[in-house]
């Protein structure tokens, strides 16, 4: 012990931090209050990490929902903008094919978009009646397909005999 007399010591040292002396057994992991609070700590951090991230999921579906409200908003307003253009240009029909050209341009690349926002939200958040508006938006543009599996889309949600009957003649 003369020629190592820090030896002494580090054993001292690490059955005091073990928690007890070198005749006792170790201590169990859950008496350890040191251990505890780390295991508490880590379970905590665990549970705020996923309610963060089922928070910031309901904001990205109330994100997308918002921004196909605006896009169906704006599909309904084409037509009537045209009816407006047509009347406005009655006498120009060179006008009102540019104008009438613009508005199909806007119609066609706002109805894919919403298309895409209606394929990456979950089930059940969209209703009939904005799968019908994205379907006639499709028909509007001369795609046929994608308005076929929209107007089904809209059938199969569909909830009352109004939705339901609008989808059905439209297909």
């Amino acid at each position: 012990s003369t020629l190592f007399p820090y030896t002494t010591l580090f054993r001292s040292a690490r059955v005091e931090a073990a928690g007890g002396d070198a005749a006792s057994p170790p201590v169990p992991w859950y008496r350890n209050i040191s251990t505890v609070i780390s295991v508490s700590a880590l379970a905590f951090s665990f549970g705020t990490t996923f309610v963060s991230y089922h928070r910031t999921k309901l904001q990205d579906i109330q994100s997308s929902r918002q921004e196909l409200r605006g896009i169906l908003q704006r599909l309904s307003a084409i037509p009537r903008e045209m009816l407006d253009a047509t009347k406005k240009y009655a006498g120009d029909p060179s006008s009102i094919t540019g104008i009438s050209q613009l508005y199909n341009q806007e119609s066609t690349m706002l109805s894919r978009q919403a298309g895409e926002i209606v394929k990456r939200l979950p089930q059940g958040v969209v209703s009939a009646t904005e799968y019908y508006a994205i379907a006639v938006a499709f028909q509007t543009s001369y795609n046929l397909a994608a308005a076929k599996e929209f107007l089904q889309l809209a059938t199969e949600k569909a909830n009352n005999f109004n939705d339901e009957i609008g989808a059905i003649r439209s297909s």
